[in-house]
């Protein structure tokens, strides 16, 4: 058995993952293509084990970066 959605609104939404949205805005103010730079956006650089709250695409496909991991747990090098 299915839902009948006929009577259902027809909307559409459109869906942003903005941790990743803030990520690439960043990189491109630097002048850098946001799809191919490495980018985090970190709670606090100067503690220990700071919480990743944004990621570059780049950095979480290449990095496997799961944005609740901790900073202290990977180490970018400029490219």
């Amino acid at each position: 058995m299915h839902p009948d959605y006929s009577n259902a609104p027809q909307n559409q939404i459109l869906c942003i993952d903005m941790k990743s949205f803030y990520a690439s805005i960043e990189l491109v103010k630097r002048n850098i293509h946001p799809l191919k730079g490495y980018l985090a956006v970190i709670g606090n650089k100067k503690q220990q084990g700071s919480v990743v709250l944004a990621a570059s695409a780049a950095l979480k496909k290449n990095m496997e970066l799961k944005l609740q991991i901790v900073y202290f747990k990977f180490r970018i090098e400029k490219r």
